[in-house]
Formats: structure tokens, sequence, C-alpha cells
């Protein structure tokens, strides 16, 4: 259930859009934030009150992905594989090289009660769920 809640509070005002065309290698990641499973903010990719910032980026070539932690100085890479879902988004696997667990999520495009729109993913891992928005690169 709080799986649920979380998901939807990522996209709960905000919709889809069937547009979905561009490869998610075509974006630079930037984390947006982490929460635990019940949604509570563990740390934000912006400043946000008494959040920890952590500076935290995922990028994709071909087959593979480098999700460097810039706080920390860590990297950790492996291979993604992507499924279309539908019109407006795709399942996305992790499999990293260290880990015998894949993580999955969904690649999307958010799209704001503004009409303004956001590429987005979605993570969830055994005890978090990770949002980035991804920039034109």
């Amino acid at each position: 259930m709080a799986i649920c809640v979380c998901f939807f509070m990522c996209v709960g005002l905000c919709s889809c859009d069937s547009s979905q065309t561009r490869s998610v290698s075509s974006y630079n990641w930037s984390l947006e934030f982490i929460t635990d499973l019940d949604g509570n903010m563990l740390f934000s990719g912006s400043v946000h009150d008494d959040i920890p910032v952590l500076d935290l980026t995922l990028s994709f070539e071909e087959k593979s992905f480098i999700l460097t932690d810039n706080t920390h100085k860590q990297e950790w890479t492996g291979t993604y594989s992507l499924e279309k879902i539908d019109n407006s988004s795709s399942k996305l696997g992790l499999t990293f090289e260290n880990l015998e667990e894949p993580v999955t999520g969904v690649y999307g495009t958010r799209v704001y009660s503004d009409d303004s729109e956001s590429a987005t993913i979605t993570l969830q891992t055994d005890e978090n769920i990770l949002s980035f928005v991804g920039e034109d690169s």
C-alpha cells in the first residue's frame, strides 16, 4: 500500500504523455528525490527545507548505464533493458554488476497541469523509491 501511495505522489498530479518517443539515453538524468517505501523524504536533488541534498546522476549508453553519486564520489555500472508498457511508458530494468537482484522502474513523460512536461524515471529498490528528472543532453 505504501508503495502505491508513493508512486501516486510522484505521478498523481500529472499524467503521462502518449508521445514518448525519445530514447532514455537522450537525457541527462538527475535525482529529484529519494523516499523510503512509506513516502518519507530521505534525500533531495536540490535544496528543500531540512532534507539532505544528494547529487546523484544517471546516464545511459547503448545498453549500459552509470549511476554516479557525485556527493560521495561513488559509481555503479551495469546493463539495462526497456520494455514498452503502452504508448506513454516503458518498464526499465537495471542490472547492476555487483547486485544479484535487478532494480525495476518506469520511464515516461510527466505532463503537469500547466502543460509543461518532463521526462522522468522512477525506480524502486527493496528499501527506497528514487525519482529522476531528465534534461536534454
